[in-house]
Parts: C-alpha cells; sequence; structure tokens
C-alpha cells in the first residue's frame, strides 16, 4: 500500500517514502524539500523571504513571468523556469507544467511521485477570455485544488454577459467620472484589454497597474492602447487597483468574484462550476481542496461526485 502525506498549512506540502515537494510555500518546509513548485505570482502563493532561504538548498520551479514578476533582479538561486508542455525530470520526480489560465505566467502541474500521479492546480480558470490560454483539467490519481470559490453560492455568468454589462455601464456613464477597481494582477489587465479592443473610449490605468500591463505584454499578451494616470477624468474610465479609495462623486464599480450578488463577478478564478467541471474531467481517486471553501467543496465531491475528498490540514491517504 501506497501512503502519501498531505500537509496543508500556508502552502501544500507532500511526502512521499524519503520524498517531498513544496507548492506554494508561505513558511519554511521541515526537512529540506526534493523540489519547491510556484504556481504564480500573486503574494498569497509565495513568500519572498521563504523562497530566498529555500533557494539555498533546493531548486525551485516556476515559469519566466513569475520570475518576471517575484524575482526582476535575478537574485534568487536555482531557480528552474519552465514553460506550459514543458516536462522535467528533478531529483528522480518527472514534473509537467501546464497552462492555469489565472495570471500571466501562472501554472498548474502534474508530478510522478513513485507509481502516484498528483494534480496541483493552483489557481486556475477554465473559460476562454480576452487575455490568456485557459486550463485544461488532468487526470491524476490526486488533486489538490484551488477552492476559492468552492461553495455554490459562487456561480458567475458566463464571461460575454459580464464583459456586456461592464460596457453598457460604460456608456451609461461616460459623462461621469468613473474607476473600474480590479485586482492589480489579473484582472486589471483583462479589464484593459476589454476596455482598449471593445470600445472606443480612451482608457486610463494607474501607475500600478501598468507595471504589471507591461510584463503581459512582453510575454506576448495584447492589451490594446492605454494611457497611464492616476487621475479619474470624466468621460475616461480609470483602471485601479481594488483597495484604492475615491471621493464619493466618482463612480467606482469593483470588478471581483466575491461581488457575485451585488455587482460584476469578474474574477481570474474559476467559480463553482468549473470547479466540479475539473474534478469531474479529471477522475481522481481523492480530492484536497487546499484554500477558499475547503470544508464546503470537500463535501460536495464526496456527496455529489461520489469521490473521497477531504479538507483536513494534514492527511495521509492510502492508494
Amino acid at each position: 500500500m501506497r501512503t502519501l502525506e498531505v500537509i496543508v498549512s500556508k502552502g501544500v506540502f507532500l511526502g512521499y517514502n524519503s520524498l517531498s515537494i513544496a507548492f506554494d510555500p508561505l513558511t519554511l518546509p521541515t526537512g529540506k524539500p526534493a523540489v519547491t513548485l510556484v504556481s504564480h505570482a500573486h503574494q498569497d502563493h509565495y513568500s519572498p523571504s521563504v523562497l530566498r532561504k529555500l533557494s539555498q538548498k533546493t531548486h525551485i520551479l516556476m515559469s519566466p513571468a513569475t520570475r518576471r514578476i517575484i524575482d526582476p533582479a535575478r537574485r534568487l538561486k536555482n531557480i528552474i523556469e519552465v514553460n506550459p508542455g514543458e516536462t522535467l525530470e528533478v531529483e528522480g520526480l518527472s514534473i509537467e507544467a501546464f497552462h492555469s489560465g489565472h495570471i500571466i505566467g501562472s501554472l498548474q502541474f502534474r508530478v510522478v511521485i513513485g507509481d502516484l500521479t498528483v494534480v496541483y492546480t493552483g489557481d486556475f480558470n477554465l473559460e476562454r477570455r480576452i487575455v490568456l490560454q485557459p486550463a485544461k483539467p488532468l487526470k491524476g490519481d490526486v488533486v489538490l485544488i484551488d477552492a476559492t470559490y468552492g461553495s455554490p453560492d459562487y456561480v458567475f455568468p458566463e464571461r460575454k454577459e459580464i464583459y456586456a454589462k461592464i460596457i453598457s455601464i460604460l456608456k451609461e456613464r461616460e459623462d461621469d467620472e468613473i474607476v473600474l477597481k480590479a485586482r492589480r494582477l489579473g484582472v486589471a489587465q483583462e479589464v484593459t484589454a476589454l476596455l482598449s479592443m471593445s470600445t472606443h473610449i480612451p482608457v486610463i490605468v494607474e501607475s500600478e497597474i501598468a507595471k504589471y500591463n507591461e510584463v503581459y505584454e512582453e510575454f506576448g499578451e495584447i492589451l490594446g492602447r492605454y494611457a497611464i494616470s492616476n487621475t479619474p477624468k470624466q468621460g475616461f474610465p480609470l483602471v485601479a487597483r481594488l483597495s484604492r479609495k475615491f471621493p464619493k462623486k466618482v463612480f467606482t464599480l469593483s470588478l471581483t468574484g466575491w461581488a457575485v450578488k451585488t455587482g460584476v463577478p469578474l474574477s481570474s478564478h474559476g467559480d463553482f462550476r468549473q470547479l466540479v467541471e475539473y474534478v469531474t474531467a479529471s477522475e481522481p481517486q481523492v480530492v484536497i481542496p487546499v484554500c477558499g471553501f475547503r470544508k464546503e467543496f470537500s463535501e460536495h465531491v464526496k456527496e455529489m461526485l461520489g469521490i473521497t475528498a477531504s479538507s483536513d490540514d494534514k492527511i495521509n491517504i492510502h492508494l
């Protein structure tokens, strides 16, 4: 019988016999991992100080775009850059990288450890959008899945409906000062591309977002034309970060999946339906949600799909 230990706590850590793997660690693992895998450059998925320490003693895999964002000075050691579609052999492990469709450079990984195949989705999106290639579900014995929106309460409209609603609101408010608030890395670039390529309205992005727009463009994503300014102007929609505050006279529209009931749920994460679609297509023996609505999604997988699942922080899987 094969036993795989999975620890979900400030990252995801696997143990199999004498091998260990760290996924998106926010804290140092116990012992030395054979390899560390970084899925993408959102700050809830990596820690600069942890990566600095791990890079002294183990290989760290990430995409070139992810490294461009989190290690622009290229000071981290032992970095192996991997692109979607590539397979690497590292410390006796076979590691495949695939598009996750979340943000620029985001990856999902499939790892063969012993005779088990483990899939780590990272944050993912299966939907075709105006930017990025969508993810495709990967088959595996064990699937470690993002469950940010792992509750049935978070089912979003189709992308084309969301896009149409955003453009409609802009036209209605064309004489106002309007700000579209979005996550600075991910949704903000999607909104930039949508407005610049789907409307004749001049688009402004704040400087904090423009620096990430440049990374998207550097790695082949077309965002169209836009100007850079931190000040909203009448008739010129400004794309700004979610956390920024504006005077009451400015009309603001928050674009986030958390606004599913009150606003426009534009998110770079897959919604609940996508999570179910992923698990169904993956045909796993075990599913472990690793963030978000872990318990709710685990219960759904067990009750509705008939697949073993767990939301425990420490799991021993016997296969």
